[in-house]
């Protein structure tokens, strides 16, 4: 099994991807993955650099997920949102610039209010976590949901009005309708 989360900073993902995962029993992963903080820095000053830093570890992950069940944080959704070479028209299907990629069994979008994000975002910070320049720039955000949105894979959840443990139930909802759970 192969299940994605995307969405933008605040909108709940990496929460969910963690509890989701213990609740299945599966393997946690990321893109990018921690083997990549050391050079995050540098390798996102542009969106061409930036481009070559996620996609390798979507591969990484790809690759796992043929051996493995995973639940991801963050897949190629977001890597094309972000950082996609603007010279080139954006696929409507993520994977089909990369078929080499394992498509996910299940793709989520999450999304929450700007207010709901900032919140869950200052009280990340609270807790020892980073808050960046990006979490901060709500238009790049607002655009890369846009982005997201537009492709037909992603099935939406707004966390907006619920806690952590509503919006594993609708994931788990969903999952077992369609035979993953």
């Amino acid at each position: 099994m192969f299940i994605t989360f995307e969405g933008i900073d605040g909108s709940g993902k990496s929460t969910l991807t963690h509890m989701l995962a213990e609740y299945l029993g599966c393997r946690f992963a990321a893109t990018p993955g921690a083997d990549y903080a050391p050079i995050r820095d540098a390798a996102t000053r542009d969106v061409f650099t930036a481009f070559h830093y996620y996609v390798p570890s979507c591969y990484a992950v790809s690759a796992l997920a043929v051996e493995q069940d995973i639940v991801c944080d963050r897949y190629i959704h977001s890597t094309l949102a972000y950082n996609w070479p603007f010279t080139h028209d954006r696929p409507q299907d993520a994977l089909s610039p990369f078929p080499q990629l394992r498509r996910p069994d299940k793709s989520f979008l999450l999304v929450a209010s700007r207010e709901v994000r900032l919140a869950r975002m200052l009280e990340r910070q609270k807790k020892g976590g980073q808050l960046t320049a990006l979490d901060l720039a709500f238009e790049a955000q607002d655009k890369a949901l846009a982005i997201m949105s537009g492709f037909k894979d992603l099935t939406v959840i707004d966390t907006t009005g619920l806690d952590k443990d509503g919006v594993l139930d609708k994931v788990v909802t969903i999952l077992a309708r369609e035979g993953l759970a």
